[in-house]
């Protein structure tokens, strides 16, 4: 098998805390994002932090919180992590398939309505260097 680069790009956006605190929408976010992408998904992980701290029996920390999302690529992995209080999120798609970094831009615009979207190619800065 050869190993292709593929595209790496990462970065952030703001829009509102309802959305941004709304697991469903994180989730269709995931789901979506990768049919547009063309990739196949090995499987997803959704977490409400503080369901999930909670549902360990744990004391809520006041630095967790937000919704992180993780979707397994075929080719590596697409993730976003929120923090609603913040109004703001981060996320990354790695792959050694190619893909239109406006695909990704476009989706995050539509579903989180909102046009605050900064977004990184990372390719470069991520391969070997001799």
């Amino acid at each position: 098998m050869n190993y292709r680069s593929g595209k790496k790009v990462g970065g952030t956006f703001r829009a509102n805390a309802a959305l941004l605190g709304n697991v469903g929408l994180i989730s269709d976010f995931l789901r979506q994002l990768i049919v547009d992408l063309k990739m196949t998904s090995l499987g997803y992980h959704i977490y409400d932090v503080p369901m999930a701290v909670k549902r360990l029996g744990q004391e809520l920390e006041s630095d967790e919180g937000g919704i992180s999302g993780l979707a397994c690529l075929s080719t590596s992995h697409a993730a976003i992590h929120t923090w609603p209080e913040e109004c703001g999120a981060t996320f990354d798609v790695h792959s050694c398939r190619d893909f239109e970094i406006e695909v990704v831009e476009n989706l995050i615009k539509k579903m989180f309505k909102t046009e605050d979207v900064e977004i990184h190619d990372l390719t470069s800065s991520l391969k070997c260097r001799d």
